[in-house]
């Protein structure tokens, strides 16, 4: 019984072990496949595009990327979102965020 459960146990170990391993490739393939893109991209639209269909993909969310205007409030980008971009969201804390100083 005893060699039965130390062998159940290692067993479960290298499962668990195999597991991590299988994430951590696949973040290494996607950091890859998001470098990859983003070395390619020559406009501020496809650097969104890309930044927005990876962050989704990733995390499954709706997201977007978020940019100060001339009086430096953040808000969305003025081109046509994506079908997965985020709108219509309160930007009171984005913008309370982008005030705080950095560093602190």
């Amino acid at each position: 019984m005893l060699v039965g459960a130390v062998t159940s146990k290692l067993a479960e170990n290298v499962r668990l072990q195999a597991h991590v391993a299988e994430q951590g490739e696949r973040r290494a393939s996607a950091l890859y496949r998001l470098s990859k893109e983003l070395a390619e991209a020559r406009l501020e639209t496809e650097i969104i595009e890309i930044g927005v269909r990876h962050l989704h993909a990733e995390f499954g969310g709706r997201n977007t990327f978020l940019f100060p205007d001339r009086n430096g409030l953040v808000g969305y980008p003025d081109e046509l979102p994506l079908d997965i971009s985020l709108r219509g969201a309160d930007l009171e804390v984005a913008r309370w965020a982008s005030a705080q100083p950095v560093g602190r």
